[in-house]
């Protein structure tokens, strides 16, 4: 059975200027298709230039926050350098327009938070994580890289703990993630939500204008590298291992 189209995202807005973008396919966990990076894409947009909105709560609906790329989108990927990096531009793109929104952005991190999901957490800039939650880049396993969460990461938390995640697939957890500086708390799960919420009105209190400067500033050099890693990342997509890998996934599932 097919599934049934729906929004990839929901919008809340609150009271004192915060938002929240809600991840809205619970039951693949808030895997991302392409409607997923189009539909990100656009609401950031709409998020970024809205003048009652000082900061925005990115969190997933269900049991995860992400679990990243939706592997089935993937075979398609493998028919074309020009077809991977046509896709693989959008992806970029829509994490580009979390880094470069005018207003923060604050992670609220539950779960799971593989691959592409680690790479969004990596576009906000700050993530509080309840105990539950667990991060990887799944990539390598597939014979891919995750190429713009690299390219953030070492920014976020230093060259070798991007090495040793992007190169091992290992899964750690939120103490861990607290320690290397990807996450800035870790707090129950039922507190997950007021916690991040409550930090996005500590920053959304003050004057939207102040809010554009200081983002604006701390991110003047962010995104080196990105049109490289886009070859990169979708020049991945044409290895026969990667096309194996890919394949025996989607056949266990």
């Amino acid at each position: 059975m097919s599934e049934k189209i729906q929004d990839r995202f929901l919008v809340e807005k609150y009271e004192g200027g915060v938002a929240h973008l809600v991840m809205n396919r619970p039951a693949k966990l808030n895997a991302m298709d392409r409607l997923f990076f189009d539909q990100l894409t656009e609401k950031m947009g709409e998020l970024s230039s809205d003048s009652e909105v000082n900061c925005v709560v990115l969190r997933g609906e269900g049991r995860a926050f992400s679990a990243g790329g939706d592997i089935a989108t993937f075979p398609a990927l493998t028919e074309s350098q020009e077809r991977a990096e046509e896709h693989v531009g959008a992806v970029f793109e829509s994490f580009h327009s979390v880094q470069k929104c005018a207003i923060p952005v604050v992670a609220a991190v539950h779960g799971v938070a593989h691959g592409g999901g680690l790479e969004l957490i990596m576009a906000c800039d700050m993530a509080v994580a309840s105990t539950s939650a667990r991060f990887a880049f799944r990539e390598v396993g597939y014979g891919l890289i995750p190429g713009f969460g690299v390219t953030r990461a070492a920014e976020k938390v230093g060259l070798p703990w991007t090495m040793r995640l992007a190169s091992t697939g290992e899964e750690v957890d939120a103490t861990t993630a607290q320690e290397i500086g990807l996450v800035l708390d870790v707090v129950e799960d039922e507190e997950l939500v007021s916690v991040a919420h409550g930090l996005a009105l500590s920053i959304a209190r003050h004057s939207r204008h102040a809010l554009e400067a200081l983002k604006g500033h701390l991110n003047r050099d962010s995104g080196n590298g990105v049109d490289e890693a886009v070859i990169a990342t979708a020049g991945t997509f044409k290895h026969e291992s990667t096309q194996r890998a890919i394949s025996e996934f989607l056949s266990r599932r």
